[in-house]
């Protein structure tokens, strides 16, 4: 938990602060209140385990990342309607409660909000700003029940049973602004019959997690990044409908895997060589990563909302107080 005791002087040039505040301190919340009145140049803010029908006012925060439990969730998603100044904001439930359903969340007056990432919170009524980028986690398609255009979705991420099902075809071509889809799948296709990433081909990142994956890559693809994760001793097996096109659209590419099927990585690695891109390969505990460039700057383990505070502190200037 943060020290409350800082000194006034050292709470005014205060500008990040990560809090956890335990059951105690979350239904005696006076203090919290206090605190966040002699920091008026506070800038991010990370709060986990609100609790309590009590949410402060935020004034002067910018970027929010806030774990709310179940009883607190529909009262810190009605104070947010007035946090005026947030540029982002990640909403997500505490980690064993499952997902959360709240009756709203309207931040259409919130014209400053640029992304908002909801892991695990469900608004029946969720209203936005123009111009916000809207990310999920654990997201339930084809629908939520939301009132909001497709062009808002800016990232998803989500398990499903079947990869491309009937829905995806005409749901996540409509995402227009779709940069980055997460999937876990358990399982797609089988080497006769492989599954085609073609309805997926428009966004930007694609990260594939899965226990065996057998898939046909597209001839054009929007991809500049693509991460294929096979998570169990089956084989991975990928077809393409033309290598050397793969080779020159997607700039970065890392591929886990215990076994392959076929030889369709040498067939990969001649069209980079053709084009004078470098790749590397790794193995570990019977697991093998290959990625190209050799040099990759894809981490799978990273984060990539771009609200919590893990993605805040990569990409904000290091000029904390």
């Amino acid at each position: 938990m943060a020290d409350c005791h800082l000194p006034r002087m050292r709470l005014t040039r205060l500008q990040w602060i990560v809090i956890t505040l335990p059951e105690a301190a979350a239904n005696k919340n006076a203090w919290f209140t206090w605190f966040l009145a002699q920091a008026p140049n506070l800038m991010v803010l990370s709060c986990k385990y609100i609790s309590g029908a009590w949410f402060p006012p935020l004034f002067h925060v910018k970027h929010l990342d806030l774990t709310v439990k179940t009883q607190s969730a529909a009262v810190a998603c009605g104070a947010l309607a007035c946090a005026e100044g947030l540029v982002t904001l990640r909403l997500a439930a505490e980690p064993l409660a499952g997902s959360i359903r709240v009756p709203e969340l309207h931040l259409g007056c919130v014209d400053t909000l640029q992304t908002l990432v909801l892991d695990k919170i469900w608004p029946a009524d969720l209203q936005l700003p123009e111009c916000c980028n809207l990310g999920v986690y654990g997201a339930i398609f084809p629908s939520q029940g939301w009132d909001i255009a497709p062009e808002y979705f800016h990232m998803i991420s989500l398990s499903t049973g079947q990869l491309v099902s009937r829905a995806f075809p005409d749901l996540f071509p409509r995402m227009c602004n779709l940069d980055t889809l997460i999937v876990y799948v358990p399982g797609a296709g089988d080497p006769r019959n492989l599954v085609s990433l073609e309805p997926l081909a428009h966004v930007r990142r694609l990260y594939l997690r899965g226990e065996k994956l057998y898939l046909k890559i597209p001839g054009r693809v929007s991809w500049v990044h693509l991460v294929v994760t096979c998570t169990s001793q089956e084989q991975l097996m990928l077809a393409f409908d033309d290598v050397h096109g793969f080779a020159s659209t997607v700039h970065e590419c890392c591929l886990s895997f215990a076994s392959l099927r076929g030889a369709w990585l040498a067939d990969l690695c001649s069209a980079l060589s053709s084009k004078g891109v470098g790749w590397s390969t790794v193995s570990y505990s019977g697991t093998s990563t290959f990625q190209y460039p050799a040099v990759c700057r894809i981490n799978s383990t990273d984060c990539i909302c771009g609200a919590c505070i893990e993605c805040l502190e990569r990409c904000l200037p290091d000029d904390r107080a």
